[in-house]
């Protein structure tokens, strides 16, 4: 049996480590063709400019300040993602030198 996976454009993606770099790359090419896209980083104002840079450019695009060494964070990303576009399809870690708190 042939593994079928959705085309990027019909995804819901969450990518951690989003606000610069190889992360906020990864979303934007996410957006551009055609997924939802949640980020989530610690850095607020450069989450907002790059989510209104994916809105500008047709995205659909929501982002969550978010620690994800700390569980109730990572909590919050997966219920936002999940309140606004109701299920998650990928998650993409980008931050650098950190471990996501899933202890349990």
């Amino acid at each position: 049996m042939a593994l079928q996976l959705k085309p990027v454009s019909s995804q819901v993606i969450v990518i951690t480590g989003a606000s610069s770099g190889i992360g906020l790359a990864t979303a934007r090419l996410a957006a551009e063709r055609g997924a939802k896209v949640v980020l989530a980083a610690r850095t607020r104002a450069a989450l907002a400019e790059a989510v209104d840079g994916i809105r500008y450019a047709n995205g659909d695009a929501i982002f969550v300040e978010a620690d994800v060494t700390k569980q109730e964070d990572l909590e919050r990303v997966a219920a936002t993602a999940l309140e606004r576009f109701g299920r998650i399809d990928l998650l993409g870690q980008q931050c650098r030198g950190r471990h996501l708190g899933l202890d349990r």
